[in-house]
């Protein structure tokens, strides 16, 4: 196969890698209003809804345990943690 045939296919596949992750809806967990995943006060922007494209961060965790009680599940593209989200238990 042709270099630039395979660069091209490369640049392909890494700019519709780059847009599925950045066309996502994020959520990014506040924890200001308790531990509870339906509490929209905990997220900034509401309580989050499932889907293919759904991506959550949890970057500053305060409460010491958080709770996931959205009833129904929750399909979720990715799933953030950070150095400072504290221990996973």
């Amino acid at each position: 196969m042709h270099p630039l045939v395979i660069r091209s296919v490369i640049g392909f596949a890494l700019f519709g890698f780059t847009s599925a992750t950045l066309s996502g809806q994020t959520w990014e967990w506040t924890g200001s209003a308790g531990n509870a995943w339906s509490e929209g006060l905990n997220w900034d922007a509401g309580v989050p809804v499932g889907g293919s494209e759904t991506i959550l961060w949890f970057d500053q965790v305060p409460a010491p345990e958080i709770i996931h009680n959205i009833a129904g599940g929750l399909v979720l593209n990715q799933l953030n943690f950070t150095e400072n989200s504290g221990p996973l238990r």
